[in-house]
């Protein structure tokens, strides 16, 4: 059992898995619905021990669709911790030359960005956060466990990453209301990107991207960090 805090300010109690917990990591269904990681945090998120933003009192339970996709990340990894301990090991093919690599982390040393507290203050009185990008106003909200299910659900239909922002955006200074979404996909790539880079540079979390060097050809190249089966079952690691 951890007391963890997570980048918003939420402090909860996390224990590891239980054997009553493999069902849900092999229940397809849940994985393709999106409600599986929801499932691991209502069995082993114990406490709240400060609702943080949230507005949710020491002791009561918390609505994990409510929750920033930052603080959900750091329960995640907290959960596998507590099972199998902070090292990770993992296999990953070269993106040079296609050797598979065998790697390793500490997941207690990924960079991790705390939500600045002027905007954990706008979360909690649920106002939108103002950014300026290319001279244009943009108001927008933090993305959440919801949005999150909803930019999954479109990933193989539609563009991932025009979903979660007009899921975020509140508002663009000149476009009219309702448009916002088509004027996401108007909009040149390069603003477009830049439009998140910001809106991403705002919110909290672990740093996901994590540098990899090939032992054999030497080349280096960034990964997003596997939480395929390997991450809940683990083949070699267990918790000492």
């Amino acid at each position: 059992m951890a007391d963890i805090k997570c980048p918003s300010g939420l402090r909860l109690s996390v224990r590891g898995l239980k054997g009553r917990e493999l069902k849900i990591l092999e229940d397809k269904q849940l994985h393709r619905s999106g409600a599986f990681v929801d499932k691991l945090f209502n069995a082993c998120v114990t406490e709240v021990l400060d609702g943080g933003p949230y507005n949710t009192e020491p002791g009561k339970s918390i609505n994990w669709d409510n929750v920033l996709i930052g603080d959900r990340y750091a329960v995640l990894l907290a959960i596998r911790a507590e099972t199998f301990g902070q090292d990770y090991n993992f296999s990953i093919e070269c993106k040079h030359c296609d050797e598979k690599i065998k790697w390793n982390l500490r997941l207690d040393e990924l960079p991790v960005q705390e939500l600045a507290p002027e905007d954990a203050q706008a979360f909690a009185r649920n106002e939108p956060m103002v950014a300026v990008v290319d001279g244009k106003t943009i108001k927008f909200k933090l993305g959440t466990g919801k949005d999150e299910k909803a930019a999954a659900l479109h990933k193989k239909v539609d563009n991932a990453i025009v979903t979660m922002l007009a899921r975020k955006i509140v508002e663009i200074e000149g476009v009219q209301t309702g448009l916002v979404r088509a004027y996401l996909e108007d909009l040149d790539l390069a603003p477009l990107l830049r439009i998140q880079k910001e809106l991403q540079r705002r919110d909290c979390g672990t740093e996901t991207k994590i540098s990899i060097e090939c032992p054999d050809c030497e080349g280096e190249f960034e990964v997003e960090l596997p939480l395929g089966r390997s991450f809940w079952i683990p083949e070699e690691d267990t918790k000492k």
